[in-house]
């Protein structure tokens, strides 16, 4: 029942599926007029720069970057919007139980944003190998390991962001605020990298969300260059900001009035 309810909720939204088609049609864009450039400008590329070109790797990057901050947004604006129009309030008359509601909700964004990430995964992938092709340039097979790997990873880590963004909606109750708090914990560690000490570069700043993802999704690529964390460890890294994330938004949603 509660479950059924979150999920009409979240597909009777305009902005749902404004923001869904967004980051697959961006990730594309993003990621068709990077594989031009490069194309185009592959006759100035040194030796060097061609061997460390890896096809997978582009036509997976930034395009994804650019879905997984939008699908942030979905996450956010599922907690947000009903404090903003005040509809929490029918929300937790129909349902009392706040931690079956929070758990809806975490549900509802999880898969919403898997498949999401899937979608603009093997799309992105497509349009970055289409056209590496017409410039004559390495592709990769959708059926090679390493791109299987590459896609099946990147879903699965798909939900982590757009949850933390959930569980930032709770705390904070205002989607301006929540986004930023998320985009701060995306680069923040990209920003402070070069300013602090090395041990913090090398022990630390790899185990944030984003960081931990790549070695997830990337990591096997050797052309990727990420060597820290190890899969394992990354995988419990998200797992911890999963939990931690969770259980400050299951205290602020439970212990505070709506």
């Amino acid at each position: 029942m509660t479950l059924a309810s979150e999920w009409t909720k979240l597909v009777t939204l305009r902005s749902t599926y404004v923001i869904l088609g967004l980051s697959i049609l961006l990730s594309v864009a993003v990621t068709a007029l990077l594989a031009i450039i490069v194309g185009a400008t592959w006759s100035e590329w040194t030796a060097a720069e061609r061997e460390e070109f890896h096809p997978i790797l582009i036509s997976t990057g930034i395009g994804l970057i650019v879905a997984g901050i939008l699908l942030v947004v979905l996450g956010v604006r599922t907690v947000t919007s009903e404090y903003s129009t005040g509809m929490i309030r029918t929300t937790l008359t129909a349902t009392p139980a706040r931690a079956g509601v929070l758990a809806a909700k975490v549900t509802v964004v999880a898969g919403v944003s898997l498949a999401a990430g899937l979608t603009a995964g093997v799309a992105t992938f497509a349009a970055g190998q289409a056209i590496f092709a017409a410039y004559g340039l390495e592709t990769a097979s959708l059926v090679d390991g390493e791109t299987l790997r590459t896609l099946l990873a990147s879903s699965l880590i798909a939900p982590v962001l757009p949850l933390i963004g959930l569980a930032l909606g709770f705390v904070l109750r205002s989607t301006a605020g929540a986004i930023t708090a998320v985009l701060s914990l995306i680069f923040a560690p990209v920003v402070l990298y070069p300013l602090l000490p090395e041990w913090w570069q090398d022990n630390v700043l790899g185990y944030f969300p984003a960081q931990a993802g790549d070695a997830i999704a990337i990591g096997h690529i050797p052309e990727a260059g990420v060597t820290e964390p190890g899969t394992g460890m990354a995988i419990v890294a998200l797992a911890a900001w999963l939990a931690v994330f969770g259980a400050v938004a299951h205290v602020a949603f439970t212990r505070r009035d709506a």
